[in-house]
């Protein structure tokens, strides 16, 4: 385990870690977000992902 691993361990922050939105990225990443509810690891995850789930509710039924 690495040292900045057992940092978060000690410090009770692992709900924080998680994986990037983004099914083309996956990362892992550390959730800095106010309300612990971070989805992607960065900005351009984050807009590939909006963007993905917009098309998506967009298509015409059927």
């Amino acid at each position: 385990m690495t040292a900045a691993a057992m940092g978060i361990a000690a410090k009770g922050l692992r709900p924080r870690l998680g994986r990037c939105a983004d099914p083309l990225c996956g990362l892992p990443f550390f959730d800095r977000s106010r309300d612990g509810r971070g989805r992607c690891c960065s900005s351009t995850c984050s807009s590939r992902a909006k963007a993905r789930r917009r098309r998506e509710r967009d298509q015409p039924i059927g």
